[in-house]
């Protein structure tokens, strides 16, 4: 399962890394734009958008692919991200 994380802080990269690996996930987070932002939203089976730490811009842009897919949060910590991901993503996907 693909996930983009938009939004968040530098340090969030390697932890949330280390989480995908833990739970067999591939998770892609992007706190700046990017040339490629486009295709990985296309690929991503759900889109988390961390609404506190994110440009207008990149949440239009997700907005756009697949509203459908997408999933704010107002917080901006690693434990809300988890959160979402354990109690809104894995339950939905072994439902």
């Amino acid at each position: 399962m693909k996930i983009v994380v938009l939004g968040g802080y530098d340090r969030f990269g390697p932890y949330l890394e280390k989480y995908a690996k833990s739970l067999g996930l591939e998770i892609n987070f992007i706190n700046q734009p990017k040339k490629d932002l486009e295709k990985l939203l296309k690929n991503a089976d759900y889109i988390v958008v961390l609404t506190r730490c994110v440009s207008h811009e990149m949440v239009r842009c997700a907005k756009g692919f697949s509203p459908e897919k997408c999933i704010f949060c107002k917080q901006a910590g690693l434990c809300a991200i988890k959160k979402i991901i354990e109690e809104k993503i894995l339950k939905t996907f072994n439902n």
